[in-house]
């Protein structure tokens, strides 16, 4: 794969031998199994790389959201700035953005768990069909009657 993507070869073997290369091959072998073109894949595999390297990264150790949230910022203001990018927050947001998508495809991402939003947990009260301990029988219609209002109202909209 990374001798499709790059012509030099010593980028090439960089990359191979690289931390986490399998890992970061997989990932780029899924995008291109999901149509990524060559730029894109060639794009995803820098960050990758410069991922694994600022985080000193290996194939099978777990990372936390805010390993990669430091790794950005340090990447995105560090020394050698991206030359196309006008500020660094450009810079930080990709690296963030490829990578937490790559750290969650190889599942090693760890994230702070977040407590639900109110209308998450109505709508899982509605999907399981159990009413919260404080809500009476009588409560419940209107909740029910409105999530499947809210469904059907959005399959409406996606038909036209």
């Amino acid at each position: 794969m990374f001798k499709t993507l790059y012509r030099c070869a010593r980028t090439a073997v960089r990359h191979e031998t690289g931390p986490a290369a399998q890992s970061r091959l997989a990932y780029l072998e899924h995008l291109a199994s999901g149509g990524a073109t060559l730029n894109c894949l060639r794009a995803n595999a820098g960050v990758l790389y410069r991922a694994a390297v600022c985080m000193n990264l290996d194939d099978t150790s777990l990372v936390e959201r805010a390993a990669v949230e430091r790794a950005a910022t340090e990447w995105a203001h560090g020394k050698f700035l991206n030359a196309m990018a006008s500020s660094p927050e450009p810079t930080e947001r990709e690296f963030r953005y490829i990578t937490c998508r790559w750290l969650r495809f190889a599942r090693r991402l760890q994230e702070p768990a977040r407590p639900p939003t109110p209308h998450q947990a109505e709508a899982r009260v509605v999907f399981i069909g159990q009413p919260f301990q404080s809500r009476s029988i009588d409560e419940r219609g209107p909740l029910c009657f409105w999530a499947r209002h809210h469904r059907t109202a959005s399959i409406r909209r996606r038909r036209t």
